[in-house]
């Protein structure tokens, strides 16, 4: 058919790879004879022998931006995990990641970039690090810089017309969105229909751009708040070109606080600044890091003051960031820490949560086989940090555990070489615990309100009310600090008092304490459980100031107080059976 056509084709069938069927698919099973329904992103694998083939032949003629786009995403979706399936098709996510790794194109390499954050099968991740590794090698840098340097920028500031109508895209948070506006120059919700008619490959291409542009944000935000743990830093001439001034990172960057040489300062109001406001210019010979809370602790309180003033909202907790120091308990223990032992983990809650972070773990199964623990490498400080957990309760059907309980955290060099706490660098320390108090709060079973009446047999209640209601951790009293910033601006701030532990909120039917670290909540005074899983209340956040992003159970927490604030209007028939 000749190349031209051939490319074309693909081209228009690429994007459609790993999107969900829009017919049904039956399959037969490991049983013989046994025919069952295929969930819709499960990728059939009698079709990838030809898609392998489809995409080495697609990469050998002169392959387009586009289609490695299109590789990028097959990769993505082809290795993203179904439930109870596990990858969609670990071959397949393997020959996308093989082929753009064999292409010799910028695109290529900013799809790679984009993967390293992304991915979390592991198989296909080291692909996506040994083909970083070698480009890094090719060019005589080094991997981070080749991450840093492939990050596209889409021709930001992107604006246009197509017809009567003017299009920008606008990028929001770690979010991007096509704001497009009619020959009046007023906003609409999407072109009119001659414009789709007349310029239909553009705004195909727009949408698509779009996505890209969004998983990019959150890949580059990702890989940003990762470098906290890292012992990373540049020439400002590097800092300004990949963050500061890049068209997409400087929508991150320039909400972070940096330190240059020693001197931490922010953007605001279209300059450098330091913490007082003064204007920073920095020299050109300085080293760049990004700032960490627990490097200068007697500089938080005015940082956040800084974002307040100056209405910046963080991608992720950086000044609000948690600080987990060293404790008497663990002075006295010397090689490991006791922390964040004894707490009960729904284990599949776990797996995700650690693979998200960066963490390595191989699911516990109850066969008298399985042993391994979840682990982090921290190869700047040539050091592993390891958490101990065993498991309780399997599921019966697979022998894959349950619920799990934790251990011991603790830290290594070499192949077994332990290493006493008080020698952990106290930024690594504080990162590695933040992690796992991340860990045992949202897969731990106090955070599930499903768990109220404890879980099988009863035998979780106490546990369960003592990690819904109890003592703060380090997390709940930082979402408290932001509470008491933010109910004041609330129209129910007249409603609402914050005690040592509880957001309590006076409704017309009864008063309610939300706890400010799992968001469940007790109608007082008989301490009765409210349970409202947050999709039932059907409320939106509000929208207001906050000074970081990323931590969905503030939200949650406002929103709650919010619905129950006005707790005659509520309609839901779950929620009005329990008041």
């Amino acid at each position: 058919m000749g190349a031209d056509e051939f490319t074309a084709r693909l081209d228009d069938w690429l994007p459609l790879v790993g999107q969900a069927r829009s017919l049904p698919l039956r399959m037969t099973t490991c049983c013989p004879g046994h025919i069952a329904d295929v969930p819709p992103r499960t990728i059939d694998r009698y079709n990838v022998g030809l898609l392998w083939g489809l995409l080495w032949m697609r990469t050998m003629c002169a392959p387009s931006e586009e289609t490695l786009r299109s590789l990028g995403q097959i990769a993505d979706r082809a290795a993203r995990k179904i439930p109870g399936h596990g990858p969609a098709s670990p071959k397949l996510a393997n020959v996308a990641v093989a082929a753009l790794v064999d292409t010799d194109h910028p695109a290529a390499l900013a799809q790679l970039a984009r993967l390293s954050s992304r991915l979390t099968y592991k198989s296909t991740l080291r692909l996506v690090e040994k083909g970083l590794t070698r480009h890094a090698e090719a060019l005589g840098v080094s991997r981070e810089d080749v991450e840093e340097m492939a990050l596209p920028g889409f021709g930001l500031p992107l604006a246009d017309k197509l017809g009567d109508c003017s299009y920008e895209l606008e990028v929001r948070s770690v979010d991007a969105v096509l704001v497009w506006r009619n020959a009046d120059g007023k906003v609409v919700k999407a072109p009119p229909a001659q414009v789709r008619r007349e310029h239909g490959e553009e705004v195909k291409e727009l949408k698509v751009t779009v996505a890209d542009v969004a998983a990019t944000l959150v890949a580059t935000r990702d890989r940003l708040e990762g470098l906290l743990r890292r012992d990373r830093s540049w020439t400002v001439e590097q800092w300004r070109e990949r963050f500061l001034d890049h068209p997409l990172a400087r929508t991150l960057a320039r909400r972070l606080v940096w330190t240059v040489d020693g001197v931490a300062c922010c953007w605001a109001d279209a300059a450098l600044r330091t913490v007082d406001d003064a204007v920073f210019d920095p020299a050109g010979d300085a080293t760049v890091r990004l700032w960490h809370p627990v490097h200068d602790p007697a500089a938080v309180g005015p940082w956040r003051d800084f974002l307040s003033r100056h209405a910046i909202t963080q991608p992720f907790k950086q000044a609000h960031r948690e600080q987990y120091l060293l404790t008497d308990a663990e002075r006295a223990t010397g090689m490991y820490s006791n922390r964040f032992a004894a707490h009960v983990v729904v284990q599949h809650r776990l797996n995700a949560l650690l693979s998200r972070r960066g963490w390595s773990y191989v699911q516990h199964r109850n066969d008298g086989a399985s042993y391994n623990l979840p682990w982090l490498a921290l190869p700047d400080w040539g050091l592993r940090a390891e958490l101990g957990v065993a498991g309780i309760e399997d599921r019966g059907d697979d022998l894959v555990f349950d619920t799990m309980g934790t251990d011991q955290l603790f830290f290594i060099r070499g192949e077994r070489l332990p290493v006493p706490l008080a020698e952990v660098p106290p930024v690594v320390l504080s990162e590695v615990m933040r992690d796992v108090d991340l860990f045992v709060a949202a897969a731990g079973v106090g955070a599930d309100p499903d768990w109220y009446d404890g879980g099988p047999a009863g035998r979780y209640r106490d546990y369960w009310a003592q990690s819904s209601f109890g003592e703060l951790a380090p997390t709940g009293r930082t979402r408290r600090e932001v509470l008491a910033d933010l109910i004041p601006r609330l129209a129910i701030a007249g409603r609402c008092t914050l005690t040592d532990r509880f957001l309590e909120v006076r409704g017309d039917l009864h008063t309610y304490r939300i706890h400010c670290g799992s968001g469940n909540i007790l109608i007082a005074p008989d301490e009765r459980y409210l349970c409202i899983i947050p999709d039932s209340a059907k409320v939106k956040e509000p929208e207001m100031f906050l000074p970081f992003e990323g931590d969905s159970r503030l939200g949650e927490i406002v929103s709650k107080a919010l619905l129950l604030a006005a707790d005659k209007k509520i309609k839901d028939p779950v929620i009005l059976r329990q008041l």
